[in-house]
């Protein structure tokens, strides 16, 4: 059987990959969102209801990514931890 080597730097990498993502997520979620241009209350209550879904999209993007960055780094560490403190390559 071959030899499985890995790169732990490309992994670690690819892992915090999660993190800068989620970060440009949550300064996404906490910008501004300027004004519909209409005096139509119907525009705004849609304008409203969209902006409502889109804080709860941002949100659930956050955690998510949030939880995958935490879980591939412990299931990352663990692997290195076994594979003999990180020798591989």
């Amino acid at each position: 059987m071959a030899d499985l080597r890995f790169s732990y730097e490309l992994l670690q990498n690819l892992i915090d990959t999660f993190k800068d993502v989620k970060g440009v997520f949550e300064g996404y979620g906490s910008s501004t969102v300027g004004s519909i241009g209409s005096d139509d209350p119907v525009a705004h209550h849609h304008a409203d209801a969209v902006k409502g879904q889109e804080d709860q999209l941002m949100s659930a993007m956050v955690t998510a990514l949030g939880n995958a960055q935490e879980g591939s780094q412990a299931v990352f560490d663990d692997f290195k931890a076994t594979d003999g403190a990180g020798e591989g390559k």
